[in-house]
């Protein structure tokens, strides 16, 4: 989102939350509770809107900007509902122990991407791991696609959310 609001508005600082917190959540890699704690903390910036307005003061005008923060609290809410819902499909789809070591691996693949500091350097070793096990599939399945084994949605979700991630630091650059 290149939208900003202006820094002498009064929702300049909803706006420096609302982009730390989307930040914090696109970094995000641990339990659901951890999740539903950056959700209340979405919620918590959602019920400050008065009137379906951040910044209402009464007898004025909504300060300028109320497009920019709509925008970043649907974004926020998107991907933390994204991030709960790809948990609940690891939770409850029972993965084959035969893709543990491709789960791993491609947990530990978007683990590095997080951390990446200089995507020109770095982006390409790592890039160069997950190609590595996207070829392990044979017509989009990972083992014998005769005999396919459960657990390939949860696999599929984390390839997509690995590749989002290499999308997102290459046009960083």
């Amino acid at each position: 989102m290149s939208m900003k609001t202006d820094p002498s508005s009064p929702v300049h600082g909803t706006e420096k939350e609302l982009r730390s917190l989307l930040h914090e959540i696109d970094g995000f890699h641990g339990d659901s509770q951890g999740l539903k704690r950056l959700q209340g903390m979405v919620n918590k910036i959602d019920s400050s809107r008065v009137n379906g307005v951040f910044g209402w003061q009464d007898g004025q005008d909504p300060p300028e900007g109320q497009a920019v923060l709509h925008a970043l609290l649907h974004e926020c809410y998107r991907k933390v509902k994204g991030k709960l819902d790809l948990l609940d499909m690891v939770e409850q789809e029972e993965l084959d122990p035969a893709l543990l070591p491709i789960k791993h691996d491609i947990e530990g693949v978007i683990k590095s991407l997080k951390a990446v500091e200089n995507p020109t350097e770095e982006l390409p070793r790592i890039q160069g791991r997950l190609d590595a096990i996207d070829s392990k599939r044979v017509n989009g399945i990972f083992g014998d696609p005769k005999n396919i084994l459960p657990g390939q949605a949860v696999l599929h979700d984390l390839l997509n959310e690995a590749y989002s991630t290499v999308h997102q630091l290459q046009a960083r650059n």
